[in-house]
């Protein structure tokens, strides 16, 4: 987190904002990339376990990080 400057609370929160949206892209690339992987193996049974269990991973991170965005951004949240 960047120090506070002449904006504030508000920078902070416009800071926290846009920590979690690059968060969110990142989870999202690497959920391709793993549904990439997976288009590989012809039968679902030959996909990694280790695979499988990093895209359910990375599923429910996803959907923590636009709860807590979509949270973040709701009108009359105090930041």
């Amino acid at each position: 987190m960047t120090p506070v400057s002449e904006g504030g609370v508000e920078d902070v929160a416009n800071d926290d904002a846009a920590s979690l949206r690059r968060q969110l892209a990142e989870a999202r690339a690497n959920l391709r990339l793993i549904e990439e992987r997976e288009a590989e193996y012809v039968l679902g049974t030959d996909v990694p376990l280790q695979l499988v269990k990093e895209k359910r991973r990375l599923q429910e991170r996803i959907a923590g990080l636009e709860a807590r965005l979509e949270a973040w951004l709701q009108p009359g949240n105090p930041r």
